[in-house]
């Protein structure tokens, strides 16, 4: 395809007096600038028929998922694959003369792959974990943490494969030189991996949920819980101020959680109110019927009467004492 450029470039070289060498220099050096061009001419179409058809129809379609794979761009991220694709197709037309280029040039394209299909994964599982958040079980079974481990899971295995690609070594051997440094790797992933596994305590035991209201004084948190991640799970205190607590602590330590408080409907009260002994009394009629005047009990008192006369009357309860009935 681009030996008419190469062939072109190189007489015009010859007709300067370059000699063989340097002109098959300047003829390739050319060809693959123009292949490059056109890989990233490619590039630029892909996105704007993306965008024209894709996109369009991602608008209008009824469906949740596809709006939030637009929105994490992951077809806008696949298509840095197409320069790519060209480059490895036709890079060796383009340097026929030099293989230790078009070596390296094929290596840099390798690279250049993993890291796209790395940042493609990436966005496919934020998509995941977006798409899982718009159900109403994300909250009390989150699921960050779980895809956070999913992307350093990804981006390690991408390292390793970069890695092996530059050194010309096979990923098994690779990672079996690298288990000598695992003391020193698991001091660089111990928060991750503290947090991973408090993760899974939290959410299989059912420990805390996002909107939960907490108290961890220790940290000084006391409010709700905003999210939930690998390594910390966030808390908006009353005055609207944010705390960031280890994911593992939540298992190590103590904290209260008041969701069955919440869930019952009742509230707890922290106060003590002095009560005057001698003061307490029965009510009398007299009484009942000004508490009736208050909106707020009126209702109850009048089920309360009807439902204390008719248990009276049913078992022959002598009234004329208050102690009975």
């Amino acid at each position: 395809m681009f030996e008419w450029i190469l062939d072109i470039f190189k007489r015009f070289a010859l007709s300067l007096n370059f000699s063989e060498y340097y002109a098959n220099v300047l003829a390739e050096s050319i060809s693959f600038l123009s292949l490059f061009v056109v890989a990233i001419g490619l590039y630029y179409l892909t996105r704007f028929i993306i965008r024209r058809t894709i996109y369009q129809f991602i608008k209008r379609s009824k469906t949740n998922f596809d709006d939030i794979l637009m929105k994490n761009k992951v077809i806008a991220r696949a298509s840095l694959l197409v320069p790519s694709y060209i480059l490895n197709e036709f890079a060796d037309e383009t340097l026929p003369s030099f293989p230790v280029a078009a070596e390296f040039v094929q290596e840099t394209i390798e690279v250049y792959v993993i890291f796209v299909v790395a940042f493609i994964l990436d966005a496919i599982i934020s998509s995941v974990n977006d798409f899982y958040n718009t159900f109403e079980v994300s909250k009390s079974k989150p699921i960050k943490g779980l895809t956070q481990v999913f992307k350093i899971v990804i981006y390690i295995i991408a390292a390793l494969l970069i890695i092996a690609t530059l050194i010309g070594k096979d990923v098994g051997n690779l990672i079996l030189g690298l288990g000598t440094l695992s003391a020193v790797m698991m001091l660089v992933f111990r928060d991750p991996i503290l947090g991973f596994v408090g993760g899974i305590q939290l959410t299989l035991n059912d420990m805390v949920r996002i909107g939960d209201w907490i108290s961890m004084p220790k940290y000084g948190a006391d409010g709700d819980v905003l999210e939930i991640t690998l390594t910390t799970v966030k808390v908006q205190n009353w005055d609207k101020t944010i705390t960031t607590i280890p994911t593992y602590a939540m298992v190590s330590d103590y904290f209260t959680n008041w969701r069955g408080m919440a869930d019952s409907g009742g509230r707890r009260i922290k106060r003590h109110v002095n009560i005057d002994m001698a003061s307490v009394d029965f009510c009398t009629a007299e009484m009942l019927e000004k508490y009736k005047e208050y909106q707020l009990v009126s209702n109850y008192i009048t089920k309360k009467e009807s439902e204390i006369e008719v248990f009276n009357t049913a078992n022959n309860i002598d009234t004329s004492n208050l102690v009975n009935g």
